[in-house]
């Protein structure tokens, strides 16, 4: 009988340093009054949350944990169904002494009574997810981030899978191309593929075939034209880079298209006037010769004319002469064009 003893309580003394040395959180707690108060702790409810045991034991549990989680405690009947036997897991949060927020994992379930006299009690269980928590919040704020940036930016952002098929298109995509993000019949990669000018979606397809040709290292560029959410056929300037991995294996391509319609558009205009001043110039310095050249001859048959004594020869020398004029007024309307010579305009009759 002595060996009995000492043997249950040996046993009783592991389960009291299972207790107390857990890595989780342990309450040990009794209803009075509909509130549960706490009999019992392990050592790692005092250590997170910075009380003593002196400063728990017979405390309502509610004196620990946040206004939202007392209040669903309270208006749900948690506790009361949990002092039923109904098993509660569910997030919390609790309050350490200094006032920082502690967020758990609450589990609760009936312990088991020594005898039928025994006051009920419900084993709580808190698993510390503060860490995991934090993560998360920091996750979602880099996320907001990163969308609020993508939306700021002046350009489409877009990523695709390592294949090249579309994964995720900027809201400013969507607008600007008409697209719909609820279209449940076609994928990303087909409704932008329709919205490409026909003209141009075989030359889209083979600049993604080369992009993910084995070896390439240019990534992805194209000009491309594509239908604004209005029906007009605009030009788009798409370029994707890949994003890979430690071993060199694309996870994702990152791309981004602008609209260069009137940046080409401009081009144009700057390549006609360069293409209008050259001819002004190589015109003005022809012009400019052959005005030499006019020159001697009119004065030639100036000196002709009032020379020739023959009636049939002055005539002839005068129409050459009214020729020659007009050859010089026709060179000063190609100097005028070359802006090698003022224009002179004349007041004309409509």
């Amino acid at each position: 009988t002595v060996d009995l003893i000492a043997q249950l309580s040996g046993i009783a003394q592991k389960y009291r340093n299972l207790f107390e040395d857990a890595p989780v959180m342990y309450v040990l707690l009794a209803e009075q009054g509909g509130v549960p108060v706490v009999v019992n702790c392990n050592e790692r409810f005092l250590l997170v949350l910075g009380y003593s045991r002196d400063q728990v034991i017979g405390r309502s549990l509610y004196d620990f944990a946040d206004t939202e989680s007392v209040r669903a405690w309270s208006q749900g009947n948690h506790m009361r169904k949990a002092f039923a036997g109904e098993l509660m897991f569910e997030a919390k949060t609790l309050i350490s002494k200094s006032g920082t927020a502690v967020f758990v994992m609450f589990k609760a379930s009936p312990e088991e009574a020594d005898s039928q006299d025994a006051t009920p009690l419900l084993r709580g269980t808190f698993l510390d997810i503060t860490t995991n928590e934090r993560l998360r919040v920091a996750l979602a704020d880099s996320e907001n981030r990163f969308e609020q940036l993508v939306q700021s930016l002046p350009q489409m952002v877009w990523t695709t899978a390592p294949d090249g098929v579309l994964e995720f298109v900027s809201k400013k995509t969507y607008s600007y191309l008409g697209l719909h993000q609820s279209d449940a019949k076609r994928s990303l990669s087909e409704q932008i593929e329709a919205a490409v000018h026909p003209e141009d979606r075989s030359r889209l397809r083979a600049a993604w075939r080369q992009a993910l040709s084995p070896g390439n290292e240019i990534g992805f560029h194209l000009e491309v034209r594509a239908r604004r959410y209005d029906g007009e056929y605009r030009w788009f300037d798409a370029e994707a880079i890949p994003m890979r991995d430690s071993a060199g294996k694309i996870q994702h391509w990152i791309g981004t298209s602008a609209d260069i319609t009137d940046r080409r558009n401009a081009e144009k205009q700057l390549h006609s006037a360069q293409k209008m001043e050259a001819i002004g110039q190589l015109t003005g310095g022809l012009a400019h010769d052959f005005n030499n050249l006019l020159g001697i001859v009119i004065g030639n048959l100036d000196m002709l004319a009032t020379q020739a004594t023959d009636t049939t020869l002055h005539k002839r020398v005068q129409v050459a002469l009214s020729a020659a004029e007009r050859g010089a007024d026709l060179v000063k309307s190609l100097l005028a064009v070359a802006r090698r010579q003022p224009l002179d305009p004349q007041r004309v009759k409509v």
